[in-house]
């Protein structure tokens, strides 16, 4: 319990004269003049140490779930990393075929263009087809 400055005048002026003064104010002394001031008991002391405690075991348990939960989103993105390889291989060799066959094309389409183009220049478009049938 705090005493405010008009008690502990009043305490000190009243008990100075049956105790004498510098024991009146040792005897004040006792109490404190602020909240922030109260001696802590044991049973408080014991009580504070028994939250902290609870509490310190909660964030133990937190972290460690925690930790579990990154170790599974580590798998998770090493997961990922590997399908992610697998569409770039996949990809990759789409994209292969694709010139493949682009080439393949542009091939036909050159051999055809210039079979068509010898045989309106040799007579007539038939011999033209039939060059281009036997180059291609």
């Amino acid at each position: 319990m705090t005493l405010s400055l008009t008690h502990r005048q009043n305490l000190l002026t009243a008990l100075a004269p049956i105790v004498g003064a510098e024991a009146a104010e040792a005897l004040l002394s006792q109490y404190p003049t602020t909240i922030g001031e109260e001696p802590v008991t044991r049973d408080i002391l014991r009580a504070e140490t028994a939250d902290l405690r609870a509490e310190t075991a909660d964030l133990r348990a937190d972290m460690a779930e925690l930790r579990t939960d990154f170790a599974d989103l580590r798998a998770e993105f090493a997961d990922l990393r590997a399908e992610f390889a697998d569409l770039r291989a996949e990809v990759r060799s789409d994209i292969a075929g694709l010139r493949v066959e682009m080439h393949e094309g542009f091939a036909r389409l050159t051999t055809w263009g210039t079979g068509a183009l010898l045989g309106g220049l040799f007579g007539g478009l038939s011999v033209g087809m039939a060059l281009a049938a036997a180059i291609g």
